[in-house]
């Protein structure tokens, strides 16, 4: 009999130790002794995030009691990083919203109603049949360039004040009035039949004359200035004949005649 009890006695001091046996890890508490061992607390806080706003939490809450404890909620993932935004202009932005001067071309030309500017040359075209039926001025000091079509350009083209010209006749009976041109250069193309019949009077620096169409150019053509080139190659073109007292001439097809 004393022998049982005292087996008795050692079994239930064996039970309580073992009670006691729940371990936290983590900041878990301590299980009871015949209860089993509370789960360990959560894993702690993630740091902040980085710049690009993420950050997970590294610690893991877990215990272990008698019969093993329930683990921890892991960490809560760190704040989002702040945010950087940036923005530029590009080079002449604002200028550009507050539009810049407008340049010769505009102002002289096409706000004034003569043509089309294409950069800084104005385009005047009369290519329709029996357009521009009067006088052809090119505003001073501007690089026109003139179309003229069937019929066209009667009332003649004036260039005298233009920086620079180029005159094409290219349709039959086109520019019949007389043709003036100066600046630093101007061409004069009367290349279809019975072109810039009104006579072509250039002073210009460099002229460049091209009366190729059959009757082109059937008043006097004449030039001055550094160089010119009077091309009457066409059939019966120049019937007045030519005149060019430049410091360089070249006069094709007909004789170089000045009163």
């Amino acid at each position: 009999m004393l022998r049982r009890t005292t087996l008795l006695a050692f079994a239930a001091v064996i039970g309580c130790a073992r009670g006691s046996d729940g371990i936290a890890i983590a900041g878990g508490t301590t299980g009871g002794g015949a209860t089993v061992g509370a789960g360990g607390h959560g894993g702690g806080t993630g740091g902040l995030g980085t710049s690009t706003g993420t950050s997970t939490g590294t610690s893991t809450g877990t215990s272990t009691g008698t019969s093993g404890g329930s683990g921890g909620n892991g960490g809560n993932g760190g704040a989002a990083g702040a945010s950087s935004s940036s923005s530029s202009m590009t080079d002449g932005g604002m200028d550009a919203e507050a539009g810049g001067d407008a340049g010769p071309c505009m102002a002289l030309c096409e706000a004034a109603g003569i043509g089309k500017c294409q950069g800084e040359i104005c385009v005047i075209d009369c290519t329709a049949s029996n357009a521009c039926p009067s006088l052809v001025t090119c505003p001073p000091n501007l690089h026109c360039q003139i179309d003229c079509g069937f019929v066209s350009c009667g009332g003649g083209i004036d260039c005298a004040q233009a920086s620079q010209c180029e005159i094409h006749c290219a349709k039959s009976s086109g520019c019949k009035g007389p043709i003036t041109c100066g600046g630093t250069s101007c061409q004069v193309l009367c290349d279809s039949l019975s072109t810039c019949e009104g006579g072509v009077t250039c002073t210009a620096s460099s002229c460049d004359i091209q009366c190729t169409g059959t009757g082109a150019c059937d008043q006097k053509v004449t030039c001055s200035g550094d160089m010119c080139t009077i091309d009457c190659t066409g059939t019966g073109a120049c019937g007045m004949d030519a005149c060019c007292t430049a410091t360089s001439c070249n006069v094709l097809g007909v004789p170089n005649v000045c009163p």
